[in-house]
């Protein structure tokens, strides 16, 4: 299904997206050749360069039975071991799609968790026609398309038919440029990869790949096998299947394992009632009404009221079952989307329909090559769903029209053929997996003969990084992969704890601001301001008070409690956005998919000092207008307390547009 595998590759990069110049000075350079170089990337913070890692090019023939013909660049990250004298087999790691970025998506994830690093080195490179190449395979000619049809109400066939003709101008404009689009393929990929480990002096590695890095790594397998020590396959797709034409049946089984998973959890069950009904109810009242979704494009800052229809909800839908973090959330968003509210929802897909990460030319470059031959009639659709089924239809449609124009020859039969290797394999699978299930990873594993195979229960696409039992097996099974891993870790592990009012305060609008977006900065910088002006109290109200008793100044008139009302607002309000900052700035670094949703539902008790804020702000406000009708105090004290009053005003604006009085009440 174009597109669907690389959701995983959209939704996991959330923060680089550099295209990189390419020094002229290594154009003359042999194949095999790699060149130390200044990274040409923006780092994630915390690592430094030199320290921590080096950059390099790796130059190797477009077409490697042409080897003295052009050449292609590739970029290759080397992070250093946390030990002090590494395994002389270090990791390297393959991303999925085909057309994601390793070392943008892999990078930061390094960083976060590094216990890869332990006691090796890990390799990140990017593929032939991926991001940091010489050749990057990007489509402007989507985004563009995008951004000109985005908030247009199109007829679906009229749709496909605009997005074939862009993908088509992105191909014709790839090959004017010189991309000669037959060589960007698995099978040149493969021996990227081998002359990689021959240009950096390693007699064996551990390979890991995810999902279409899952095909690269077993043809790596089938061609090389004495060159790996083991093999991690994460998200497998076998190289007998055709994940395209079972990506249908694949997505219509973990909706079945939500919705099922969602019926057995109590909490989510009284929440979420009938949830597959809702779902597919909404997916044909969206398809006869299209509704409009907020959309935002990160890297251009530019918001969208999109139309979106019923295809819309079912691909947000299936690409948040790739991210393990936002599993809980999925009920949440089908509710909200039968109510019309798409907030969480427009988010995530806004990080892949604005995705200039993704290559598309290679996508379809390497799908092309090994799929051009399929047509609706090989769809298995009878037992499915009829908007999963028609939805399914319009994909190969699209392909089929995109790959009879693609221009590149029919790699399938030699690809086609299962992967019989001896080479120790970790297989892991995630219980919610929209693409590579676990009937694909035993697919896979038959003729694999020294394989361990895990499913884990609460997982989507790709497990490493995702579960810290995948993360303990990875790092047993690399201690001795001739051995079963331990993977007593697997006892312990449940299905995901679904997001409802039982454990959440739902805060769509506070979401604003813990994600930057610009409207949410705005608030945020409106309740900041309006913070300082009543903490100022603290220390002015005092003052006030000693400079009158020092100099004998007699109070003109004062009215009762007035600054007490003042001070109490002062620390409620302090105490409640200073609650909300840290607990934002908390799960933020932790990367947690909650910030699309609110807040736990123990930080209840700390809303309950949004009323207490209005309530006060109403009180103080009350004060001011008498101060000013008496005459009571100063004309500067009457100002400061009217400034103090418009502060909390304006704090308890933001609280009601961050949702968080009605979370308190929901």
């Amino acid at each position: 299904m174009p597109g669907r595998v690389a959701q995983v590759t959209a939704i996991a990069i959330l923060w680089l997206a550099f295209l990189v110049p390419v020094p002229n000075a290594l154009a003359a350079e042999a194949p095999g050749t790699f060149t130390v170089v200044q990274c040409p990337l923006k780092l994630p913070a915390g690592l430094v360069e030199g320290r921590d890692l080096t950059c390099g090019w790796l130059t190797v023939p477009e077409d490697h039975s042409q080897p003295d013909g052009p050449t292609l660049r590739l970029l290759v990250v080397r992070v250093s071991s946390l030990g002090g004298a590494p395994r002389p087999d270090p990791i390297v790691l393959a991303q999925g799609g085909p057309g994601g970025s390793t070392i943008d998506g892999f990078l930061p994830r390094l960083r976060d968790k590094p216990f890869l690093r332990r006691d090796r080195e890990v390799i990140l490179y990017d593929q032939r026609g991926t991001l940091y190449t010489s050749r990057p395979l990007v489509c402007g000619e989507i985004l563009e398309l995008t951004d000109r049809t985005i908030e247009q109400d199109i007829p679906p066939s009229e749709a496909d038919r605009m997005s074939v003709e862009a993908l088509i101008a992105c191909r014709n404009r790839l090959a004017a440029e010189g991309s000669d689009l037959k060589d960007f393929n698995t099978a040149q990929n493969a021996a990227d990869l081998e002359l990689l480990r021959r240009a950096l002096g390693f007699e064996r590695i551990n390979l890991y790949g995810v999902s279409y890095g899952t095909l690269l790594a077993l043809n790596v397998m089938r061609s090389h096998p004495s060159a790996l020590r083991s093999v991690i396959l994460d998200g497998v797709v076998p190289a007998q299947s055709n994940f395209i034409a079972e990506a249908p049946q694949h997505n219509a089984r973990a909706l079945r394992v939500l919705f099922d998973a969602c019926a057995a959890d109590s909490d989510c069950r009284q929440a979420y009632p009938d949830l597959e009904s809702v779902f597919y109810a909404t997916v044909d009242r969206m398809n006869a009404t299209p509704a409009r979704a907020p959309m935002r494009d990160r890297d251009t800052g530019r918001e969208y009221n999109a139309v979106v229809r019923g295809d819309f909800l079912i691909s947000g839908i299936v690409g948040s079952l790739y991210i393990t973090d936002v599993i809980p959330g999925i009920p949440r968003m089908i509710y909200d989307a039968r109510d019309g509210r798409f907030d969480a929802l427009g988010r995530i897909q806004s990080l892949l329909t604005f995705d200039r990460t993704m290559s598309y030319g290679m996508y379809f470059s390497v799908v092309c090559a090994e799929s051009s031959d399929l047509s609706v009639e090989d769809l298995s659709l009878d037992s499915l769903p009829p908007q999963l089924a028609r939805e399914g239809r319009r994909s190969v449609r699209s392909l089929g029209e995109t790959c009879s124009r693609w221009g590149v020859p029919d790699l399938a039969p030699e690809l086609e053929q299962p992967v019989r290797s001896d080479v120790p394999t970790l297989l892991l699978s995630g219980a919610f997996d929209p693409i590579t299930p676990e009937s694909a990873a035993q697919e896979a594993a038959r003729t694999l003969s020294r394989s361990y195979m895990f499913t884990f229960p609460n997982t989507g696409h790709g497990a490493l990084f995702e579960s810290e039992c995948a993360d303990s097996i990875v790092t047993s099974f690399l201690r001795e992969p001739s051995s079963a891993p331990d993977s007593s870790c697997l006892a312990t592990q449940r299905p995901p704890t679904f997001l409802t009012p039982a454990n959440t305060l739902f805060a769509p609008g506070l979401s604003r601001a813990a994600l930057g977006e610009p409207v949410g900065l705005i608030e945020l910088g409106v309740a900041g301001g309006g913070l300082s002006v009543m903490m100022s109290g603290f220390a002015l109200w005092p003052a006030a008070w000693l400079y009158r008793k020092l100099s004998h100044r007699p109070v003109k008139r004062p009215l009762p409690w007035a600054r007490r009302i003042g001070l109490v607002n002062s620390l409620a309000a302090t105490a409640l956005v200073g609650g909300l900052i840290a607990a934002a700035i908390g799960m933020s670094s932790g990367n947690s998919a909650l910030l699309l949703f609110g807040l736990p539902a123990e930080w209840r008790p700390l809303l309950v000092l949004g009323p207490v804020v209005l309530v006060l702000a109403g009180a103080g406000c009350v004060v001011a207008v008498r101060a000013w009708r008496l005459g009571a105090w100063s004309v500067l004290g009457r100002l400061y307390f009217t400034l103090h009053c418009l502060a909390a005003v304006a704090i308890g604006a933001v609280l009601i547009r961050w949702d968080l009085l009605s979370a308190l009440f929901s």
